[in-house]
């Protein structure tokens, strides 16, 4: 068997190593006393050096501890290095040489740089002392920072894209210094970037508002600060705007407060790193980047094509053509013409002109509306209306003539609704050879006719002749003459009455005055107005005496009436009729009394009554009527 057996001398070493350790841990100790007992002397930043022979002097440690043959009083030349640890916020303790006469090896990085600041990070070691202090220059070591134990420092308030060389200096505990330097740059601030994010990027077509956007992308600015500006006035998200930063060329003097509304060419401070801007007129948007030493180059974007000018619409309506003029401050798209009034659905094209006239025929009686849009998509509208009357044929001033047929005619009006001017004339009475038949009577008025309306027009027959030696009785002229009477007498140089004149009258309802009857005609408004005809002249006999010595030279007819008819006139009052009123008959001593639309009848050789509203009196021979259009 073969047992292997640690050598006698390496034995010993590690004993001795062992036993060195464990007076090196005595020195720390009694260093870490003294200094509790002298803290007030001792420094947080540079260190402290305690040596172990004044350890030993001042009986904190007994030599006979730490010393024997194999460190041949070494140790009384050593020292205790006493350092403050800044993120312990504690002591620390280290035996090393205090004669070090070697500097301390270094090395000198770039952390970071930005658009205002470098940072550097030096690296320095010491096997037989430790770092006591870093420093750090920017001016070629004209002045130094101390940094103390922190080996990381950050330039600031610098230039940006700008080179400096950086040097950084370390020191060991035995006051040994080593210099390293690094060339460095600052970096760039990137210009804003400005698009529009509201439609289609195209500044040719005319727009009521576009939202524009400002983004920022400064990776070389620790702390980024943003500005914008506005040529015009516009709008932006509520929050987005912290502060107002004055009217010269670039932002300062920023006061504190958000805001919504921009004010034009005033700058403002923004929150975040983008920000949407709302324009509804032409204007110019700035923006900037700033570090709080430099500012980027200034962004710009043009808002061009904005319109909120509504387009204009006027319509020279002559009939039912309407002319309307289109007009805009740019260009029109569109336009249409409907009986609704909601904006359409569809349109007709306009080839994007500023100004057109277009022509429009109505069909039809109605309110219209145009509608119009420009290319921005702003609308506006107008209404015209189109009467009936414009569809009409005639003109103001027409007239038509009606004469008598002894049956009923009609006229309609079409589409020319208006006021219409009503004359008639009644036929004239029955004559006989001595005596005159009453003249027709005459009416006029005004009325007021809705389209496509027919009125039915009768007029009134003349009355006839009374006859001689003739048991045939004179016929009554149309429409409510009365009949004359005859008999078969010879006397000498005898006549016999005539008959009644026909009444002329317009009504809405077909017939003659008697037919319609007053219900229908008066109480229902059918009958629209009326003229009498004349009374027939009476008889004229003589009888050849000794039978009868007198002879009556006869009676003459009454007038037609427009409101109320004449009396007869003659020798004998009792002999001749009266006229006809608009409420009652005309009556007659001899005579038949007459009725609605008819003259009385005749009797004993007397003239018939005319025809009327009411009918009474006698006739006459001409006879018309005449309708006119008054608007």
């Amino acid at each position: 068997m073969i047992v292997a057996v640690p050598s006698v001398n390496e034995m010993i070493n590690k004993s001795k190593i062992k036993a060195k350790d464990t007076q090196i841990k005595l020195i720390e100790k009694a260093a870490k006393v003294w200094a509790l007992d002298n803290y007030k002397n001792l420094s947080k930043y540079s260190g402290y050096y305690v040596s172990v022979s004044n350890l030993i002097t001042e009986k904190y440690i007994d030599r006979s501890e730490i010393l024997d043959p194999t460190d041949n009083d070494k140790k009384l030349d050593q020292c205790v290095y006493i350092s403050y640890d800044l993120v312990t916020k504690g002591y620390n303790y280290k035996y090393l040489n205090c004669t070090d006469n070697t500097v301390p090896e270094a090395e000198i990085t770039m952390e970071k740089a930005t658009s205002n600041s470098i940072a550097v990070n030096m690296v320095c070691t010491d096997i037989e002392s430790i770092i006591t202090k870093y420093e750090f220059s920017i001016d070629n070591g004209t002045t130094w920072i101390n940094n103390n134990l922190l080996n990381t420092y950050t330039f600031t308030n610098l230039v940006k894209e700008t080179e400096y060389t950086i040097i950084g200096r370390c020191t060991n505990s035995a006051n040994k210094t080593i210099t390293k330097d690094i060339v460095s740059t600052t970096g760039s601030i990137n210009n804003p970037t400005i698009v529009q994010v509201s439609q289609i990027p195209d500044n040719t077509v005319y727009a009521t508002n576009r939202t524009i956007e400002v983004t920022y992308d400064n990776t070389n600015v620790k702390i980024p600060i943003y500005y914008i500006k506005s040529s015009v006035s516009a709008t932006t998200i509520l929050n987005e705007i912290i502060g107002v930063c004055g009217t010269n060329t670039l932002p300062s003097s920023c006061t504190a407060g958000t805001v919504t509304s921009m004010i034009n060419n005033t700058w403002y401070k923004v929150k975040g790193p983008s920000i949407d801007v709302t324009y509804i007129e032409d204007g110019i948007l700035y923006a900037l980047t700033s570090d709080s030493k430099n500012s980027s180059s200034t962004s710009t974007y043009t808002v061009a094509n904005m319109d909120n000018e509504k387009p204009t619409v006027a319509v020279n309506l002559t009939g039912t053509t309407a002319n309307i003029t289109l007009t805009d401050n740019y260009r029109l798209t569109g336009y249409k013409v409907t009986t609704t009034n909601t904006t359409p659905s569809t349109w007709d094209t306009i080839d994007n002109l500023s100004t057109t006239i277009k022509t429009f025929n109505a069909p039809s009686a109605n309110t219209y509306y145009v509608f119009v849009k420009d290319e921005a998509n702003n609308m506006n509208q107008a209404t015209f209306t189109v009467e009936e009357s414009a569809f009409c044929p005639y003109s103001v001033g027409n007239t038509w003539t009606y004469n008598y047929t002894g049956g009923i005619q009609s006229f309609n009006n079409s589409t020319c609704a208006g006021n219409y001017k009503l004359e008639v004339w009644g036929a004239q009475g029955g004559a006989t050879a001595v005596s005159t038949g009453g003249a027709g009577g005459y009416s006029v008025g005004n009325i007021n006719i809705a389209n496509n309306t027919t009125l039915y027009v009768v007029v009134g027959g003349s009355g006839n002749t009374g006859l001689y030696n003739s048991t045939v009785d004179p016929i009554g002229g149309y429409n409510g003459g009365a009949n004359g009477d005859s008999q078969n007498i010879t006397a000498s140089d005898s006549s016999y009455g005539g008959s009644g004149g026909g009444a002329t009258h317009i009504a809405k309802v077909t017939g003659t005055l008697a037919s319609i009857g007053y219900t229908s005609g008066v109480t229902n408004g059918n009958l629209l107005i009326v003229a009498g005809g004349g009374g027939a002249a009476g008889a004229k006999y003589g009888w050849p005496a000794p039978s009868y010595s007198f002879t009556h030279t006869g009676w003459n007819g009454g007038v037609g009436g427009g409101t109320t008819g004449g009396d007869g006139t003659g020798t004998l009052s009792m002999y001749y009729g009266l006229g006809g009123t608009q409420s009652a008959a005309g009556a007659s001593t001899y005579g038949g009394v007459g009725g609605f639309g008819a003259g009385g009848a005749s009797v004993y050789y007397g003239g018939g009554g005319g025809g009327g509203l009411f009918g009474g009196g006698a006739a006459m021979h001409l006879d018309h009527l005449v309708v006119v259009q008054d608007i």
